[in-house]
């Protein structure tokens, strides 16, 4: 059962929908306050800014730390079954993207906002490199239980997945004609080659 969200948890909310319909500078905390259902003031209780709420907003954007808990890829033992968990951590990846049209539309904003705000790029940045350091654990994982050989390079090959993983997802919330499952299907498959 999931627990009522926080008022500061419906403001999060309150601007993530906001974004998605209007855009961040269209998006202000009089509109949230309104949405929530509490006076302006209140919203600073919480926040101290409206660009204080879009790194919030920002920070809940990036699935793969709760798909990875989800689908507890790092707790497989078996090399054939890490190397499904791994295709099916990257379809459900793809999807988020996919089935979300107000995650595509708050994406695109992150990304026109990260060129003008500094701290949004900072955010995105950080998040970028949990991602990076994600992909590390479930490759280190997979190196340890034998999956790649001992040569397998975890650091580069983690960049690697972030790459294409941020690619496939950028083409899908682009609608892009890609047959998005497939590609990554063949990136996991090419580093079991031997198997």
């Amino acid at each position: 059962m999931n627990k009522p969200l926080t008022t500061r948890d419906k403001v999060i909310e309150a601007m993530y929908h906001l974004v998605a319909e209007v855009g961040y500078d269209k998006s202000s905390i009089n509109k949230i306050a309104q949405i929530v259902g509490i006076q302006k003031p209140s919203v600073y209780y919480y926040f101290e800014s409206k660009e204080s709420i879009f790194l919030e907003v920002l920070a809940g954007l990036y699935p793969l730390a709760k798909l990875i808990e989800d689908q507890k890829i790092v707790n497989s033992t078996d090399k054939g079954d890490f190397h499904q968990q791994l295709i099916n951590l990257g379809y459900s990846i793809i999807e988020t993207y996919r089935n979300d049209t107000e995650r595509r539309l708050v994406l695109a904003e992150l990304d026109i906002q990260a060129q003008r705000i500094p701290s949004v790029w900072e955010q995105k940045a950080h998040l970028d490199q949990e991602n990076i350091e994600a992909w590390q654990t479930i490759l280190q994982h997979g190196k340890d239980i034998g999956a790649f050989p001992s040569s397998f390079d975890v650091e580069v090959n983690a960049q690697m997945f972030f790459v294409m993983s941020a690619g496939i997802s950028y083409s899908v919330a682009n609608k892009g004609a890609i047959d998005s499952k497939t590609i990554w299907k063949n990136i996991v498959n090419s580093l079991f080659v031997g198997e």
